[in-house]
C-alpha cells in the first residue's frame, strides 16, 4: 500500500473511494441478520444500521440493557 503514498511511483494517489472501502469493511448478511435478530429477541425497536453496515446505533432504556 506503500505505492499509493510514494510520489515516485505510478500508483501514487490511487486512493479507494469510500464505496470500495465500505464494500471491504461490510459484514456478510448473516452477521448482520444475526444482529438484528438478537435486538428484535430483546425487543429493541429503536436501532439503525449505518449505511455500510458497520455499525448498529440503538436506543435502549438503562433497565432493559
Amino acid at each position: 500500500m506503500l505505492r499509493v503514498s510514494d510520489p515516485q511511483s505510478p500508483h501514487y494517489g490511487e486512493y479507494l473511494t469510500a464505496e470500495k472501502v465500505g464494500k471491504i469493511i461490510q459484514p456478510t448478511q448473516e452477521s448482520i441478520d444475526t444482529v438484528v435478530n438478537w435486538l428484535q429477541a430483546q425487543e429493541v425497536t429503536d436501532y439503525h444500521i449505518t449505511p455500510n453496515n458497520e455499525f448498529v446505533k440503538a436506543r435502549v432504556n438503562v433497565a432493559k440493557v
